[in-house]
């Protein structure tokens, strides 16, 4: 979020989602803070275009669902975001 130059047009994503009226609460600094540097990148290019509240939460939405760390990596159900924190716990 302090990051001030993301995607093509070197977006302020903290200012812009404040901007649409959308607060950066946990929740939503835990769903971008899930987004990988590409992700984040491709986020501030859509939010770019965005002029509305409903649109930006429905855009992050998408990102953060379709992001590297909810992707399943085990017929159990594991995803990318299991594993690491798992990984973290253990590396300790």
């Amino acid at each position: 979020m302090g990051k001030k130059d993301w995607g093509p047009t070197k977006l302020d994503l903290d200012g812009k989602l404040r901007a649409l009226g959308l607060t950066p609460t946990d929740d939503i600094r835990q769903k971008i803070g899930e987004l990988t540097y590409g992700e984040c990148d491709d986020l501030a290019a859509d939010l770019d275009r965005v002029a509305d509240y409903q649109t930006a939460y429905t855009t992050l939405t998408s990102h953060w669902d379709r992001c590297t760390l909810k992707t399943k990596i085990s017929q159990e159900e594991e995803t990318w975001g299991d594993r690491c924190r798992a990984e973290a716990r253990f590396n300790r």
